[in-house]
């Protein structure tokens, strides 16, 4: 984000700064909100895909390096 002076010369432009300040502040009050979420479905995913991918190449007698090895190799990459 580009930082700038803010120097109002009347009300409407104080007036229109505020309401930029209070929409600014509502998008990052909302996105802090989010985060918890999100990081919980990170880890739940993170522990879903170790389970039903990693576990058991591991117990197939794969290292750790090469299972996500041979999972990457299987993933789709674009063009």
């Amino acid at each position: 984000m580009k930082s700038r002076k803010i120097r109002p010369e009347n009300d409407a432009e104080i007036k229109a700064l505020s309401r930029e300040l209070r929409e600014r502040l509502d998008l990052i009050y909302n996105e802090m909100d989010r985060q918890p979420g999100t990081l919980d479905s990170l880890f739940t995913g993170t522990y879903e895909f170790h389970r039903l991918y990693v576990q058991p190449l591991l117990e197939a007698g794969l290292t750790m390096e090469d299972s996500f090895a041979l999972l990457a190799d299987g993933i789709p990459r674009p063009n």
